[in-house]
């Protein structure tokens, strides 16, 4: 339980988003949040941490996950690979998932093309 309060503290904190904005967007009860931010409830509901994960549009494994995955308010980025640490902005997130979801080598080769013609067109410019 330790590591779901943890991890819904530091995305929160991320986000900049009080208990109470949380429980507008998600549905779920102020009092509930805070016993789940506090650690004080021992089982809380996997429908509830679903509509926490949705309304922080984060992975419901963000939420349960044992490793650091989301730093500190101060870096705003994110841990996406552990070895070597790499960091992106959270603002990234997306795009990074996205790409996960892509099973066509193919169109993933595409679009490393465009990236690589983008990044090529951004050094002319500077």
């Amino acid at each position: 339980m330790a590591d779901i309060s943890k991890n819904l503290r530091r995305i929160m904190e991320l986000k900049e988003l009080t208990p109470t904005a949380l429980a507008k967007t998600s549905g779920v009860s102020q009092p509930r949040i805070y016993e789940i931010v506090n650690g004080t409830t021992k089982n809380p509901q996997l429908k509830t941490l679903e509509k926490l994960s949705k309304a922080l549009n984060v992975d419901f494994k963000d939420l349960i996950s044992e490793g650091k995955r989301f730093q500190n308010k101060e870096d705003k980025k994110l841990i996406v690979s552990e070895k070597p640490q790499v960091y992106i902005d959270v603002a990234e997130q997306s795009l990074i998932e996205n790409w996960r979801k892509i099973k066509s080598y193919e169109t993933k080769a595409l679009i490393v093309k465009l990236v690589e013609s983008e990044i090529e067109k951004e050094k002319g410019e500077k």
